[in-house]
């Protein structure tokens, strides 16, 4: 009798383990799917209405299977962006279902990874960013010392052409799955994705929880994390991207604010050292490389355009501030939303293109009703679930990504209203489901 009580207790144990393996597969794999969503080479070539359909599809599968998807911060926010498009495309039209897939795809594979298995969420999060900035640093140090090594990146795919065709200019990217490389930005860390200002945004999410979410994080040692944080820092500025710069900087200057208290140095010490440090490091790099220097491609240039003196008529900087132009001007003149066609024709007008400033162009396409409940949804669990500096910090790391990319909703930013209000438990939640959850969430 006791052998059998054994060996089934061995079998209980053996079945456990088998599904938390199982389990932990799964939840990679929506990790994986979160730094993709969106942004990433493989998006760029393969994604799209379909691919986004079917990602709703499986969130919808997964909700219908298991009582574990079941929360109600996501179904709330994709019924939120869904009314958000019928309404828009009732009063003044010109958005579609195509959108509303983007955005819905962002929330779906964020609440499939984390409901997955909540527990463990953040560290396999970090541990994920961490292996593939860890390829990233690697690849991009070794593509700069033998740039021939990208024509071993398969697949080589097209990304963006230059000019009027046919005497235009047809750039090409090379590798997908663990590394993509783009002529366009070949001295340039770009991780997975098409550019470094949306490496940026996965890669300033990990450097804010590892610094303000450390208790929450499962950390075996007290090297892995401070390593994880060496590694981070280095695909940042490897990225070679000036809102990644901005965001790095924030979550630094947060944190040493934070730590005035606990430190024996004061933060305006520390601060002071890297401020010299910093600006050190940039004066012999513009020394040795001139007008190839981080401090003048990625700052001077992107505001003066090369010119003297600032001029955000040149430059990168100039599409980005007519398209918050163009949106504050249709905001204020249409606050029911003038829908995606309208703006985009008002920014051409202007002499721009429909690109970054997200923000401000959900505001401006889908009205300022629609756009302040989507920023509650967003701002709200943080407001409500982190002290202040940290809430204040997670706010201005968004509106930092958003006025300068196309996309509004990055999982690895999402991720963390979303980590919080199911945690928390929402109204809507069916009572119990998220018990074990709350516990782990405080």
């Amino acid at each position: 009798m006791t052998s059998q009580v054994v060996k089934e207790k061995s079998q209980a144990v053996l079945s456990c383990e088998h599904t938390s393996r199982r389990r932990a597969v799964l939840q990679y794999l929506f990790i994986y799917l979160m730094l993709l969503v969106p942004g990433s080479s493989l998006m760029l070539v393969y994604g799209g209405t379909a691919l986004y359909g079917i990602m709703l599809g499986c969130f919808i599968f997964c909700v219908l299977l298991s009582s574990r998807y079941r929360d109600s911060y996501g179904i709330c926010f994709i019924t939120l962006l869904l009314i958000n498009t019928f309404v828009t495309r009732s009063l003044v039209g010109g958005v579609g279902i195509e959108a509303f897939l983007g955005f819905a795809a962002c929330v779906v594979c964020t609440q499939m990874a984390i409901c997955c298995d909540y527990k463990n969420f953040l560290h396999r999060w970090i541990n994920a960013v961490v292996v593939f900035a860890s390829i990233s640093v690697v690849m991009w140090a070794l593509l700069l010392v033998l740039p021939s090594f990208r024509d071993l990146l398969m697949p080589v795919f097209p990304t963006d052409y230059e000019g009027t065709p046919p005497w235009g200019v047809q750039h090409y990217g090379h590798g997908m799955l663990l590394y993509s490389w783009s002529d366009l930005h070949a001295s340039r860390n770009t991780g997975i994705f098409t550019e470094p200002g949306k490496y940026q945004v996965v890669l300033n999410s990990a450097l804010f929880l590892l610094l303000f979410w450390n208790d929450r994080i499962q950390w075996k040692s007290k090297r892995g994390w401070k390593l994880s944080i060496v590694i981070i820092l280095l695909a940042l500025i490897t990225c070679q991207s000036t809102t990644g710069y901005l965001g790095m900087l924030l979550v630094v200057l947060f944190y040493l604010f934070r730590r005035n208290k606990e430190t024996r140095m004061s933060a305006k010490g520390i601060l002071g050292i890297a401020i010299v440090v910093i600006a050190i490091v940039l004066m012999i790099d513009w020394s040795l490389n001139g007008a190839e220097s981080v401090f003048y491609t990625q700052i001077v240039q992107k505001i003066s355009g090369g010119g003297q003196g600032i001029d955000l008529s040149e430059g990168t900087g100039a599409p980005r501030m007519i398209m918050i132009q163009a949106s504050l001007e249709s905001i204020v003149e249409h606050p029911l939303g003038v829908g995606s066609d309208a703006l985009r024709s008002l920014a051409e007008s202007m002499g721009g293109r429909p690109v970054a400033a997200s923000f401000f162009q959900y505001g401006a396409t889908y009205g300022v009703i629609g756009w302040a409940l989507v920023m509650l949804m967003v701002f709200y669990p943080v407001l409500s679930g982190c002290p202040l500096l940290s809430s204040t910090l997670f706010i201005l790391l968004f509106l930092n990504t958003t006025a300068s990319q196309t996309h509004l909703l990055y999982p690895s930013l999402l991720m963390i209203p979303m980590y919080i209000a199911i945690g928390q438990g929402w109204p809507l939640a069916r009572e119990g489901s998220h018990s074990s959850k709350r516990g782990a969430s405080r």
